[in-house]
């Protein structure tokens, strides 16, 4: 990030602070080890009317990848699912605001340079055009259309790809999986989990044993 640390103005600091936190953290300071914040601490009683019984599996579903989608891993398609536009559904989107998502799609200025044409014995002659993958930073399609593990093309995009989980706190992610997972045969939840590890490095997997003590969801 390009911001002043060092700016003698309180405020400037206190916005710089404040930017770097928002794009190091998704999840409430209090869950930092060592921040001991009494005013941080959410109550029973602050959340209380917020809290609802989860009785079906879509509704199950539908809890599980929201949380994904506000850690930053994007799944194309899902906000759609949920209402018919008529609220505010930006959390599902935080992902593009990340650095490493801006700078590929706004590059840096200088740095793209294109040449049209070459001089030959003083004539030009134009290039030829050259067809690039069609999936880029941004990736959008209808639900389910392709699945977690499923690639496309020769660069083998998916879903989730190394630079798609840049910033995304593993841990944390990690312990989603393993606390959201319905049942010993949620199968559909554990091809989630092995696309985020298969993002993170493939050698991985083999060493990922999908057995988990939690036997149903809550």
């Amino acid at each position: 990030m390009d911001v002043d640390a060092t700016s003698a103005d309180l405020f400037t600091r206190w916005s710089n602070d404040e930017t770097r936190a928002d794009v190091a953290s998704r999840i409430p300071a209090r869950y930092e080890s060592g921040v001991s914040d009494p005013y941080a601490t959410v109550l029973l009683s602050d959340i209380k009317t917020l809290l609802l019984p989860l009785t079906t599996q879509k509704a199950k579903d539908a809890f599980r990848l929201i949380w994904l989608s506000i850690m930053g891993l994007h799944i194309p398609g899902f906000a759609n699912t949920l209402a018919n536009g008529t609220w505010d559904d930006r959390w599902s989107y935080t992902h593009l605001a990340t650095v490493s998502r801006l700078s590929s799609i706004f590059p840096q200025p200088g740095r793209i340079r294109q040449l049209l044409a070459d001089s030959h014995a003083g004539a030009l002659i134009g290039r030829e055009r050259e067809y690039g993958s069609a999936f880029g930073p941004v990736k959008e399609w209808s639900l389910e259309v392709f699945g977690p593990l499923d690639w496309v093309g020769k660069d083998c995009w998916r879903m989730w790809t190394v630079k798609d989980i840049q910033g995304v706190q593993e841990e944390f992610v990690r312990a989603i999986f393993n606390q959201l997972r319905c049942g010993a045969e949620d199968y559909r939840w554990d091809v989630y989990a092995l696309a985020f590890e298969a993002s993170i490095n493939v050698k991985r997997l083999g060493h990922i044993s999908l057995a988990s003590n939690r036997t149903d969801c809550r």
